[in-house]
């Protein structure tokens, strides 16, 4: 694995509700942001470039790399938008309860409170295969589960225009 990418361990729970002891606004994806626009575009694309699955483009099973990768080695799988790795690499934790389908955003998923509940995992990771490393494939994970195949999404947006 690469040295850079190692990092303190944090759990779910303390990564989700980050904000209580920041004053800085965070949250963890809800799940439908993992698959909306922004992943999939307004077409609904299967993977984050298109239809067809291309391994030169993630990192998936495929791409016989056998760890996770910095954000942005494969830029060619990068939405029209720019976002980076929303398929592949690693599995993603939302902040949304793992509930059946379909999302209805009033149905208490979207709960940062539920500390105890299985949260949503999204877009696949080096470890499986191109059919995992779709935008919308799902699976959960408790709040304690650790992987070398799960991570957390980061996004900073400076106050500065």
């Amino acid at each position: 694995m690469d040295p850079r990418l190692r990092g303190e361990r944090v759990e779910v729970e303390r990564g989700i509700h980050a904000p209580r002891r920041s004053r800085q606004p965070a949250a963890g994806p809800a799940e439908h942001r993992g698959t909306g626009p922004a992943a999939r575009g307004r077409e609904g694309r299967r993977y984050a470039w298109g239809e067809a699955f291309d391994p030169s483009r993630c990192i998936s099973f495929e791409t016989h790399v056998r760890g996770p990768t910095p954000v942005g080695v494969f830029p060619g799988g990068d939405t029209p938008q720019g976002l980076a790795d929303m398929c592949g690499n690693v599995f993603e934790w939302t902040g949304s309860l793992y509930r059946p389908y379909r999302y209805e955003a009033g149905d208490g998923r979207e709960n940062p409170d539920d500390g105890e509940g299985r949260r949503v995992v999204r877009g696949g990771s080096w470890l499986n295969n191109r059919q995992c490393a779709r935008c919308a494939y799902r699976l959960n994970g408790g709040p304690g589960h650790r992987s070398i195949y799960l991570g957390f999404r980061v996004l900073c947006v400076s106050p500065i225009p």
